[in-house]
């Protein structure tokens, strides 16, 4: 098994299982709006993410499918502004408080500083 890379973005299933647990970020703010199930929303500005490019799984807010589809046809600019949200923050709160995180983080560093296979051979 080939080592990940230092700077690869982070994909952690069980933290979007977790994530995906959570109530909508837009719950109190529009319970009306609420609808269909939470999904494990990526943020993309300001993040690893671009075009084209998924960002790490630790970019995740919890969203109803409303919600999240109104992010995607407002754009994250404007549905943080309509809703006056920090979507960065809210995922970078969410990923600390992650039941996973660590559990992550420790495979990572593992898998990093572990040695290289004896029996492959550089050529």
């Amino acid at each position: 098994m080939q080592a990940p890379k230092p700077d690869a973005p982070v994909r952690c299933e069980s933290h979007l299982k977790w994530v995906r647990g959570l109530t909508c970020v837009c719950a109190e703010i529009d319970p009306t709006g609420c609808g269909g199930k939470v999904r494990a929303c990526h943020l993309r500005i300001g993040t690893n993410g671009g075009t084209g490019m998924k960002p790490g799984d630790n970019w995740t807010w919890p969203g109803c499918d409303n919600h999240h589809g109104r992010q995607h046809e407002v754009g994250e600019l404007s549905f943080q502004k309509e809703f006056r949200l920090n979507l960065k923050a809210i995922c970078e709160k969410t990923w600390r408080l992650s039941p996973h995180r660590i559990p992550y983080e420790r495979k990572q560093a593992s898998l990093l500083s572990s040695p290289k296979d004896p029996n492959t051979t550089a050529q």
